[in-house]
């Protein structure tokens, strides 16, 4: 769930930078995202309004993780995903501090 609520911020960030007042407008009972620090290669700290936090790993210990799949196309594909979710992160982090 937490991943979906990351992806709506970033679509509607990407869309018109109206991510955080949607979310804070939205379903009180739904838990938003209100702070992203961090670098992808030492990881994010991800703090949510409903007090819970998380921390991804690193982007060497997440690239280190696409080896274990048994084919080419496999590995090809997770290294792709991560550097995907990696930038994301990045853009809802600068999207986060401008609309503050």
């Amino acid at each position: 769930m937490r991943m979906f609520v990351i992806a709506a911020l970033v679509a509607t960030a990407s869309i018109g930078g109206t991510a955080v007042a949607t979310a804070q407008h939205g379903s009180a009972a739904r838990p938003y995202v209100v702070e992203i620090t961090g670098t992808p290669d030492r990881g994010f700290h991800v703090v949510w309004s409903d007090g819970d936090e998380w921390w991804t790993p690193t982007r060497s210990e997440t690239m280190a993780e696409c080896t274990e799949y048994d084919t080419a196309v496999g590995r090809a594909i997770c290294r792709g995903e991560e550097r995907t979710e990696y930038r994301w992160m990045g853009v809802t982090k600068r999207s986060l501090r401008h609309s503050s």
